[in-house]
Order: C-alpha cells, then sequence, then structure tokens
C-alpha cells in the first residue's frame, strides 16, 4: 500500500503537457506562419516573363537576382494610356508626339512641316478665324489639323467658340458649297437626275427668303442648265428651284445622313462636334438648305473627309490620327483595327462629282490663283471649289475651301475654313494655294510624289 501511494503521488504531480511545451510550440507555430506568409502558398507564383518590344526578339529571362527590377518591370505593363493632349506636342525625328499619361506617347499622322506652314499663313491673314484640315485620300490619315483665332478680332466674340473642342473639329459654320455636295448625291440618288441633263427654273434676283419664294412660285422658267454646269459655275438659283421640284424632305435626310450628318465619328481619337443639318418641312426652308444658305454646319475635319471620297471610290474614311502607341520601357503597339463607317457617296455619284471639282478648279479665278507654283508644279492642277455664306447684322462672311490635289491622281484632300468681316486680307482659297504651294514644294514631299509615280 504504501508503494502505490507513493507512485498516485508522483503520477499527479507530472503534467501531460508542460508550461514550457506549450510557451515552445506556440513560438513555432508563429515563426512558421510567419515563413508561410512571405515564402508559402499564400503568394501565387508570378511567372517570369522578358519585356519586349513590338517585332523584336524577346529578352532574357531575369535571375533571381533582378527579381525586383521584374516586379518594376510588371507595374509598367499594367498602366493605361489616358486621352490625348494636343496642348503637349512635340517634334522628334521629323514627327509630332503626344502625351497621353502613364508613360505612353502616341505617334501622331501629323507633319510639322505642314503645320509650319499652315501656322505662318494664318498668322499673316489677320482672320477672325481660321481652321485647314488635310487628309491623306487612301489611307484617312490627317497630316494637317490646324488652326487660328484672333480673339482681339471684332467678329470673334459672335463666333461663340468657347469649347474645349478643337476648333477644326467644331461644326461652326454654314455648309455653303460642301452641302451643295450632299444636294448633287441627293438630286441623283433621289431625284433620278442626270449629271447632263438640262433643267429649267426661274432666276433669282436675291437670296433673301422674298426673293426665293418668288422664284419658287413663278412659272416662268428663264434659265435652264445641266447639273454640272451649276455645280461647277456655282449657281445658287438652281440649286433653289431643282431640289424643290425633285427632291422631298425625307430625300436630303436620307442622304446627308448617308454622308455621315448627325453622326459622330466612330473611334475618333478627339472629341469632335459632328456635322448637323435640319430639314425644313417647308418648301422655302429646304430650298435654302439645298442650297447651302441655312441649317446645315459642318465641321472642316468632315469637310476634307467627304472631298477625300469624292476623289476616290466613294467611300468615307474613318480619320486617323495616332500612328501607334510606345510606352516608356520602348514597348510598341498599333492601334486597334476597327471597321470603316457605312458612310458613302454612291461610286457613280462619287465621279461625277469628282469631274465637277476637276472642272470648278479650271475656273479663270482659281486657275489663276493655283497657277502661282514653282517651276517643280506647273504641271499639277488643282481640283476644288469655293464657297461664301454672308450673315448680317453683325456682319459676318465664312469663306470655305474644298480640293484635291494633284487634280488627276488626287494624293491628299484639303477643306479650309476662313471667317472674316468686311475687312480682310485672305480667304479661304488663297489660304489653300498659300499652304499648298509652301508644302508641295518641299523636298522631301516632292521626292515622295516621284517615288510613288505621281506627277505633283
Amino acid at each position: 500500500m504504501p508503494c502505490l501511494k507513493q507512485k498516485d503521488k508522483a503520477l499527479k504531480s507530472n503534467f501531460l503537457i508542460s508550461p514550457y511545451f506549450l510557451v515552445t510550440h506556440t513560438f513555432l507555430l508563429v515563426g512558421f506562419m510567419l515563413f508561410s506568409l512571405k515564402y508559402g502558398p499564400f503568394e501565387q507564383p508570378k511567372p517570369s516573363v522578358g519585356i519586349r518590344s513590338k517585332g523584336s526578339q524577346p529578352t532574357e529571362l531575369p535571375s533571381q537576382k533582378s527579381k525586383y527590377k521584374a516586379k518594376s518591370d510588371l507595374l509598367i505593363s499594367e498602366r493605361r494610356p489616358g486621352a490625348l493632349n494636343l496642348q503637349a506636342l512635340h517634334v522628334k525625328d521629323g514627327k509630332y508626339w503626344g502625351d497621353m499619361g502613364n508613360g505612353w506617347q502616341a505617334l501622331l499622322t501629323l507633319d510639322p512641316a505642314l503645320h509650319q506652314d499652315a501656322a505662318k499663313v494664318f498668322q499673316q491673314g489677320r482672320s477672325a478665324f481660321g481652321a485647314l484640315v488635310v487628309v491623306e485620300i487612301e489611307t484617312g490619315k490627317i497630316i494637317g489639323l490646324s488652326e487660328y483665332i484672333d480673339p482681339d478680332h471684332p467678329t470673334t466674340k459672335y463666333l461663340q467658340l468657347q469649347s474645349d473642342t478643337h476648333l477644326a473639329l467644331k461644326a461652326i459654320a454654314p455648309g455653303a458649297n460642301l452641302f451643295k455636295m450632299v444636294t448633287v448625291a441627293s438630286l441623283i440618288e433621289q431625284g433620278g437626275v442626270g449629271e447632263n441633263e438640262k433643267l429649267c427654273y426661274q432666276r433669282m434676283t436675291g437670296q433673301n427668303t422674298k426673293h426665293i419664294a418668288k422664284s419658287l412660285e413663278s412659272e416662268d422658267k428663264d434659265q435652264c442648265q445641266t447639273l454640272h454646269d451649276a455645280f461647277v459655275e456655282g449657281f445658287n438659283d438652281y440649286f433653289v428651284n431643282v431640289s424643290n421640284q425633285k427632291l422631298v424632305m425625307d430625300d436630303l435626310k436620307k442622304t446627308s445622313v448617308q454622308l455621315g450628318f448627325n453622326r459622330p465619328f466612330d473611334y475618333f481619337e478627339l472629341q469632335h462636334e459632328p456635322s448637323s443639318v435640319y430639314i425644313p418641312t417647308s418648301d422655302i426652308g429646304r430650298a435654302q438648305t439645298a442650297a447651302g444658305f441655312k441649317n446645315s454646319r459642318i465641321n472642316v475635319l468632315h469637310a476634307a473627309l467627304m472631298t477625300a471620297a469624292v476623289a476616290s471610290n466613294g467611300k468615307i474614311l474613318r480619320p486617323k490620327l495616332v500612328e501607334n502607341l510606345i510606352r516608356e520601357d520602348g514597348y510598341r503597339v498599333d492601334p486597334p483595327q476597327f471597321s470603316q463607317p457605312n458612310y458613302a457617296f454612291e461610286p457613280k455619284t462619287a465621279q461625277s462629282l469628282k469631274k465637277m471639282l476637276q472642272d470648278a478648279g479650271q475656273n479663270p479665278m482659281l486657275s489663276k490663283l493655283f497657277s502661282d507654283w514653282p517651276s517643280e508644279l506647273k504641271a499639277s492642277k488643282v481640283a476644288g471649289q469655293v464657297g461664301v455664306v454672308t450673315r448680317l447684322n453683325p456682319f459676318i462672311r465664312y469663306t470655305w475651301f474644298n480640293g484635291f490635289v494633284p487634280a488627276h491622281q488626287p494624293k491628299y484632300a484639303i477643306a479650309v475654313l476662313v471667317v472674316n468681316n468686311e475687312t480682310w486680307y485672305v480667304r479661304a482659297m488663297d489660304v489653300a494655294h498659300r499652304v499648298l504651294k509652301s508644302y508641295l514644294s518641299r523636298k522631301h514631299v516632292l521626292t515622295q510624289f516621284q517615288n510613288q509615280g505621281i506627277s505633283p
């Protein structure tokens, strides 16, 4: 018995888990958890990927020593470009570059030489406002996008130009001859009018509502013209009367939407205000719209793209401003390839309008102006047309020029808008002439023409 009691006492004095055991294993467990958090399965393994530029060979995979550098590169690759800032352009290697934030730069299609020429001409012209767009006809690339505004000009305050939108992309001017192109397309495609078909109408003695109403109501037809000659010579009477005879409101509306009015250019890189048109139900209002007097507002980019479409196959291409994007580590990305918009002239209509613009460029006023070329350009002809709309009280004169060059091997389409008051030094056609003359005379442009087999 004494021996058994001694054994029970010993058993009762020995704990199964001692305090020392608890403390030791607690420290071991905490240490294991800390190790796992840093090196264990809670952090998913990242693949080792070399950053490389497009078209180059993959760089050597980073070693263990460059682990932190690889993580830094990975952070760069996660950055995305922001909006293009046209106020922060710079020239490098003869190209314009734009800042897009987050370490990205955009290589632009703009030609610095052309912009130098346009800026000089606009500054010398001393107009209230001017804008110019030049488009490469085959691709839709914008090589010229220039604007000028004189804040101290007495006309400027009436133009209502307060906007973040680039002024060449803002619909601020009546359509004039640009909307006549829409009317020609509608007359051919909707009204069944042939290019060389003669139609008779009553001549107008003025362009206000009273004169238009009198002309539309008259049964006397003292003037006959073909559609081709009316457009080339700028006979507003023809478009006022014949559009009233041959077209209804829905005809003009259908054609204008088909040619990009009241619709933005999808996927274009810059904010822009779409060209707009309102087709009134009244005969007088519809006639004024068809002749380009009222109810339409066109931005200069749209004017250039419509002209480029006429010079090619009738399709209005999506404008392109960005060649590609380049990240700060040299990684190059081409812009995404979007489908082209479904804006277009019918091919037959485009061919008719192309011939009209070629012939319009040969009228005495324009042919004399554009004959002042350097010797290398003597064989070149410019296709194009002038448009003028005047507003009274206050007096504002909008002058347009749209055309393409060379006339028989079109490469560039140009649209120019200039706004003056009663006192003026240059009109849109003067700006177009001086800019084209200076730009096409540059050695690199002449060489490019020769390499492509185009006679400037």
